[in-house]
């Protein structure tokens, strides 16, 4: 049996803890699959991306119109962003995460799936809180879409949207979970 290899591509001491980037061979996908971990926990993986991309497409499927401007909460290894780039109506795309260091790791093109996500003439990757952004209504002008997981920092997804909704923001909001249903 052959030992799988790991090798570390990153990592660097955060606020959050210790985020790593890893990159190993996944014998029985013959696939290179990159993993990020924040301290000893795994929190997103290239082996498993269906869900990332179905946010941005089934999201953008719902709207109508052109020159479409969208908002992702988070970036990680870029699949959402990369997804929603295929749309040909989307004319920006702006991206808030929160860790200097994923920005970078994309800027340095560390993932071939996403290559050339931070080069896209469309994309501006910014280094903020996404969800304080929103919240506090800094966000520039108004977006045709909001992209984001449910897991937040601070609460449910559905908590945050309801704010939203309170505070007058009526801006579309795809949410991924990996959640069967509403009441988990």
């Amino acid at each position: 049996a052959r030992a799988m290899r790991i090798e570390e591509l990153d990592w660097s001491e955060t606020e959050w803890g210790t985020i790593s980037l890893r990159r190993r061979h996944d014998p029985v996908t013959d696939r290179e699959v990159h993993e990020v971990k924040l301290d000893e926990d795994f929190l997103m993986s290239s082996q498993f991306t269906l869900g990332e991309e179905e946010v941005a497409r089934l999201g953008l499927a719902a709207l109508g119109g052109d020159s479409l401007r969208v908002l992702v909460g988070g970036l990680g290894l870029g699949y959402t962003a990369w997804t929603a780039l295929a749309d040909p109506r989307v004319a920006e795309l702006v991206v808030i995460e929160a860790l200097e260091q994923v920005i970078d790791w994309h800027r340095r093109e560390l993932f071939e799936d996403t290559r050339g996500l931070a080069t896209d003439p469309r994309v501006r990757l910014v280094r903020d809180d996404f969800f304080e952004l929103v919240r506090s209504g800094r966000t520039e002008r108004p977006y045709d879409a909001l992209l984001v997981d449910w897991q937040l920092p601070d609460g449910s997804g559905l908590d945050w949207i309801r704010r939203l909704r309170q505070q007058g923001n009526a801006t579309p909001v795809v949410v991924l979970s990996a959640r069967d249903l509403i009441s988990d």
